[in-house]
Formats: structure tokens, sequence, C-alpha cells
């Protein structure tokens, strides 16, 4: 049963929406013979009430996601301050691996939860080729890789990253049957990895960027998103050498006064990385901007400045081409 929650006219128009706890865009509708994607949300773990325990639905570069050794591990968790034993931190990973193989049994019944891929973010803009030397590496090597994005050819092999008010992007490539996903904070938007992700799938596929389908995905909005001088200072003085340069229309876009805090400014980091994209040569018909924000939509998405750090999960975001 598809499940509609309240919705604004932006969302209305890309046609986005939840069905069984996952966020689906609705641009990618047309290909989901080719591809699927979703994202998790608060309401697929609610949408589970024969579970033991709530799940730790998170992906960060903890020391804690790597350890395997039970005294390492207890060790940790009591340096992090974490009130859960060794034995329910590992329980809530297997909740929340039941959760994931639910979703991806949405996105594609055919794929192999385990068979899962996902990088280490570091909000940079490196970008992984997953190719079968690159898939057939040991996993914990795999686990290790720093990069915040992904692009492939390799069908039935899911890509997933995380985010917790950054923005994801997913790019699909019709005309060569390419994927990529890319996780982009403002530092990523700043080193432009939407376009570098372009240009790694133009070099690998040959992509081209009018014909890519592209998707953001839920982010903390502009209305809510608050940043300091030195972030506005940082976009207001790129160069086109590593990072993007935007006129002063466009940063009056991206960024406004807010109106609490005579120092702060509201950033609205879809938009930054709408324009990026648009340079890129990303056509604006092909491109979908979730209506969804981590923040105000804190009920249904994570997010790391209204829950904290400590506190949030991750949305997850997942890709596999069919």
């Amino acid at each position: 049963m598809n499940e509609q929650f309240p919705t604004t006219p932006e969302r209305e128009s890309s046609h986005e929406r939840i069905e069984e706890g996952v966020w689906r865009p609705g641009s990618l509708d047309r290909f989901t013979d080719k591809m699927a994607a979703g994202a998790s949300t608060k309401e697929l773990e609610r949408r589970s009430p024969d579970a033991p325990l709530k799940p730790r639905m998170r992906i960060t570069g903890d020391v804690k996601r790597t350890i395997q050794d039970p005294e390492e591990l207890a060790a940790a968790l009591e340096e992090a301050g974490s009130v859960d034993s060794v034995e329910t931190f590992r329980d809530k990973k297997i909740v929340a691996g039941m959760l994931l193989t639910r979703m991806l049994r949405q996105l594609d019944p055919e794929a192999d939860p385990r068979d899962i891929l996902k990088t280490r973010l570091v909000h940079g803009a490196d970008i992984a080729v997953v190719d079968e030397a690159y898939a057939a590496r040991p996993k914990e090597e795999l686990a290790a890789i720093e990069a915040d994005g992904m692009i492939t050819k390799l069908k039935h092999r899911p890509l997933m990253i995380a985010a917790a008010d950054c923005a994801p992007i997913i790019f699909y490539d019709p005309a060569n049957e390419a994927l990529g996903i890319f996780h982009s904070g403002y530092k990523g938007t700043l080193a432009q990895i939407g376009r570098r992700g372009i240009e790694a799938m133009s070099k690998a596929y040959g992509s081209r960027p009018e014909d890519l389908r592209t998707v953001i995905g839920p982010y903390a909005d502009g209305e809510s998103y608050e940043v300091g001088q030195d972030v506005y200072d940082r976009f207001l003085h790129a160069t086109d050498d590593d990072v993007a340069r935007y006129s002063a229309d466009e940063m009056a876009e991206m960024f406004r006064p807010d109106p609490r805090k005579a120092d702060k400014h509201l950033f609205d980091n879809g938009k930054a990385i709408e324009i990026g994209l648009r340079h890129a040569g990303v056509r604006p018909e092909h491109l979908e901007i979730s209506g969804y924000s981590t923040m105000r939509d804190n009920h249904l998405f994570s997010s790391d400045r209204k829950e904290g750090s400590k506190d949030r999960d991750s949305m997850l975001i997942m890709a596999v081409l069919k």
C-alpha cells in the first residue's frame, strides 16, 4: 500500500512519494525496468512492529562500525559514552540489516543485500568507479575506501550512501545504462562533486550531461539550515580552479540573511547543487529536486542539526541498475 504524506506544490510536480516507508523520486519512474532508487525514512522503522528493538539506521566513519573484537568494541562503546551493550549494539545492526533488505526488495528483488556497496564519507569530491574488480575486493577493504560518490554499470549491485542534512544526488544515464550516487554537503557542493561525477561518468561510460536524469534527494532546506559567515565567504570567493564560482545573483539564490541572527545566513544547498549542475550541462527538465526537508520533515528523515550527531540516525539512499 502506498502512503501519501502532506505535500507542497513542488512535491506534487515532481511526483515524489513514500511507498511502504521508502522515499521514491518520481522522475525516474519511467525507467523502472532499468533502475531504481530510494531512501529510508523513519516510517520504514515504524512499519516494522515485529522488530525486537529500534535499529540503528546509521552509516558513519565511526570506529564502532568496523571493530569486530568484542573487547575492543566494548571499550569503544564505553569511550563514546554509549548506553548500549555489545549485544544490544549488534542486535540493532541486525534489525537495521533486516530493514535495509526490506527496502532493497522494493527497489530490486533480484539484488542480494550482501552485495550493497558503500564507502566512507569524508565530505570530499572523490568518486569510486565500481566495476567487477572493485566489487570483488574484500569487504573490509571496500568499507575503508574514502569517497563521497560511486558510479557503476554493474547490474544488481546496489550503491548506498548516507545523509542526515546533506543532499544526496542520483544520476541515471539511460543512453549508456550507467548510474551514479553522491553525497553532497556544503563542502562537497563547493568542491563540485556533482560536476566531478558527471566528468567521471563521461570518462568511464561516455555519458553526456544533457542525457542524465538527475535527482537531488531530501536535504536540510534553505529556510532552516543556518551557516556562519565563513561558509558564505567560501562560496563568495570561490574560483574556477578546483571549486565552483557563483555570480552575485546566484549567491542571492543560495543564501539569504538569517532574520534571527545578524552574523548568520540561511543556505539552500539544493539550490547551490542545482546551479552547479546547470553549469555542468544538466538540462533543467531532467532535474528533480525533492520538496522534503530533513529538518522541516524530521518526523520522516534524520537530521544532524535537529537531533544531534550522537542521537540521530542516517537517511540511507540506495540506487541499483537492473
